[in-house]
């Protein structure tokens, strides 16, 4: 299927891809919890053969902070969170989209994948997603990478009702009326939790505006896709 790859010299120590909203064939590859049972794990398992994982597991995401460690429990009852981390080679944690952030961290022997949307930038879960891995982990934030997958561009990246859903902090994001560039919050939240901007990374890739390549809320597609990330 059609997949977008992180590059290999941003972070060599994983693998990283990006599903479209196609397969091969021009039909579309879904990977909503809202759809059947049976066609979802069918397309879970494309996926997991295609990128040669031993397995891929994934959260119930509700646009909160809550962050857990990756076991295979997680695909038989996938817990409520917004973020999870693996040291398990081989094992795929998988982000679902449609315009929300997949924020990919990693550092050596390390990988995390979060779902971060514009509630998510109001919680700073960037920030404390980089806070919790090198506290955990004891690395230093200057030697994790970030990656920040597909999602809602600065194009169409409109809030009518910015005064009420976004805080102050975040208004100098606004690239023109009512429009904020969210990919520059989430790596301002980075930064200042110490990563360098050197070792962050963007797709650069508007959900909404590629129709033709994403599933986007915004234009009402029911449908996600996914990002997913696993260590070597």
């Amino acid at each position: 299927m059609p997949l977008i790859a992180l590059r290999p010299d941003i972070a060599p120590q994983i693998s990283c891809a990006v599903t479209g909203r196609y397969d091969e064939q021009g039909e579309e590859f879904n990977l909503s919890s809202q759809q059947e049972p049976a066609c979802l794990e069918t397309n879970l398992a494309r996926l997991q053969t295609s990128l040669g994982l031993e397995n891929i597991v994934w959260l119930r995401q509700v646009h909160g902070e809550r962050i857990v460690e990756a076991d295979l429990s997680c695909r038989l009852n996938p817990p409520e969170a917004d973020g999870i981390f693996t040291t398990a080679p081989g094992l795929g944690i998988l982000i679902r989209q449609a315009d929300c952030q997949a924020l990919v961290l990693t550092a050596p022997g390390l990988a995390g994948n979060f779902h971060v949307g514009w509630r998510g930038n109001v919680l700073n879960l960037p920030g404390k997603a980089l806070r919790f891995l090198s506290r955990r982990f004891d690395i230093a934030p200057r030697f994790f990478q970030a990656y920040i997958a597909p999602s809602l561009g600065p194009c169409c990246g409109e809030f009518v009702n910015y005064r009420k859903e976004l805080p102050d902090i975040m208004h100098p994001f606004a690239v023109k009326e009512n429009y904020f560039n969210l990919w520059a919050i989430t790596a301002w939240q980075l930064i200042n939790e110490g990563l360098p901007r050197a070792n962050l990374s963007f797709s650069g890739l508007c959900t909404k505006s590629e129709k033709d390549r994403f599933f986007s809320h915004r234009r009402g597609d029911a449908g996600r896709f996914g990002t997913v990330a696993a260590l070597k």
